[in-house]
């Protein structure tokens, strides 16, 4: 017969229901913001213009570090009826630190600081950020989504040779922490496909067709970083309007298979 608590410690069985951390990575255009605009009674934190065009509340835009932090820690003191908080962009948010950090340690620039000790100081700093979004979701049930740009990577793998592939456009570590601390990590991008032509004298072209479908991709490939904590495969069809819904739809859908 297997205990119900061991110790002074009760054992917890089954899953628990909590609102999501998710990371969305993209192309330039191709529509972060507008799908997280979707998502629930959202509100933006924003360090890069944007979201204005979108029409969705917003705080004002963030100049430096502790405007994040403060408009952060506003949503956890107050009263609001917002259920998802969006970092329009988390990579954006990273050159705030960046900035704040250089100039604790009167250096023009991070990479300046000798030894990597800039770098290890930003990550901490955006560790912060961090635990004041999990007390957002925990405190406030809100979903908490931060959207990234994207850049491209030479990647070594060390079984196979090495290839490139879509990470955010973050520094390493950071990316790496943020990656980690959440729960679905997408890869949004336009469906493409490859037609071959014949070109003549034996040769032959490989064109890239787009069909203007957006996909979210939620489980990770050679080409791109992505993962989730659903049991979610397939990539996800994020319509323009309320794309949101999309995944929401497949969510619901993961969890039913899982009962």
């Amino acid at each position: 017969m297997t205990p119900d608590c061991l110790g002074r410690f009760p054992i917890e069985r089954g899953r628990t229901s909590r609102p999501m951390r998710a990371v969305i990575i993209g192309t330039d255009g191709v529509g972060k913001s507008t799908l997280a605009a979707s998502a629930p009674d959202a509100i933006f934190v924003q360090t890069e213009d944007g979201a204005d065009e979108i029409g969705i509340p917003r705080f004002p835009l963030c100049r430096v570090w502790q405007d994040v932090l403060d408009q952060i820690g506003a949503l956890i003191a107050d009263d609001h009826s917002f259920r998802t908080a969006v970092i329009d962009s988390i990579d954006w948010t990273e050159r705030l630190i960046h900035q704040q950090v250089a100039a604790k340690n009167l250096v023009p620039a991070i990479s300046d600081i000798s030894y990597g000790r800039g770098y290890r100081q930003a990550e901490e700093m955006l560790r912060e950020a961090l635990e004041g979004l999990d007390l957002l979701r925990d405190q406030k049930s809100m979903t908490i989504v931060l959207l990234a740009h994207s850049k491209i990577r030479r990647f070594e793998d060390p079984n196979a040779d090495p290839y490139d592939r879509y990470v955010p456009d973050m520094h390493d570590s950071a990316a790496s922490l943020v990656c980690e601390w959440a729960d679905l990590v997408g890869f949004m991008n336009y469906e493409i496909s490859t037609k071959a032509a014949d070109a003549g004298f034996g040769r032959r072209t490989i064109r890239g067709i787009g069909s203007g479908v957006r996909l979210l991709h939620v489980e990770e490939r050679p080409g791109f970083i992505a993962k989730n904590r659903y049991g979610l495969a397939a990539p996800i069809v994020i319509t323009k309007e309320n794309g949101w819904a999309a995944l929401e739809t497949a969510l619901q859908a993961a969890a039913k298979h899982d009962q």
